[in-house]
C-alpha cells in the first residue's frame, strides 16, 4: 500500500464571502487541485479551531497558516509573521487569538503564518487585482517550498486580521 506522508499541513483561513479576506481559502483551494507532495491542505475558513483535533492526530512537522492581515502595507504585500507576533491579537473574523489557539503545538512543530495585505474587504466573492496577483506569487512559493524568501513583517508594524 502506498501511503502519502504528510510533513506539512496548510490551513487556508479567512472568509471567502468578504473579498480579499478569503485569500487564504482561495490559495488552499488552488493547492487542493495541485496536490503538492507531502502537504495536506485544510480549508479552515473562519473556524481554524475546528482543525485542532486533526493537528493532534497527524502531528505534522510544519503548520503553514495563510490569511489576510491588515499590516499597513500596500495591497497584495505578502509577509511572514512569527506566531508570537500574533500574541494578543484577536482575529476578529476568527474569534480566538492564533497564539492561544496553537500554544500547545508551538514546541513540537514549525509554524509559519503568511499574511497578505487586503485591498477589498466588502462582501464579494472576488479578490482584488492586487491580491489575485499575490495569490499567484504565493502559490508558486508554496509549491516550490520557498517560504523563507517571503520577508518577515517588520516589528514596527502590527498585523490584524480584517
Amino acid at each position: 500500500m502506498n501511503v502519502k506522508k504528510t510533513t506539512s499541513v496548510l490551513w487556508g483561513v479567512g472568509n471567502p464571502l468578504r473579498g480579499d479576506d478569503g485569500v487564504g481559502v482561495r490559495i488552499a483551494e488552488a493547492l487542493l487541485e495541485a496536490s503538492p507532495e507531502g502537504m495536506e491542505i485544510r480549508l479552515c475558513e473562519t473556524t481554524p479551531e475546528n482543525h485542532l483535533a486533526h493537528l493532534r492526530r497527524t502531528r505534522p512537522s510544519r503548520l503553514i497558516i495563510v490569511d489576510a492581515a491588515l499590516m499597513g502595507l500596500a495591497p497584495g504585500a505578502i509577509r511572514r509573521l512569527p506566531l508570537a507576533s500574533c500574541e494578543g491579537t484577536s482575529w476578529s473574523s476568527h474569534g480566538i487569538p492564533l497564539s492561544s489557539l496553537l500554544e500547545e503545538f508551538s514546541r513540537e512543530m514549525d509554524m509559519v503564518v503568511i499574511a497578505v495585505e487586503p485591498a477589498l474587504r466588502e462582501h464579494s466573492l472576488e479578490l482584488s487585482p492586487e491580491v489575485a496577483e499575490a495569490k499567484t506569487v504565493l502559490l508558486a512559493l508554496l509549491e516550490n517550498e520557498e517560504l523563507e524568501s517571503i520577508p518577515l513583517l517588520e516589528k514596527r508594524s502590527r498585523a490584524f486580521i480584517p
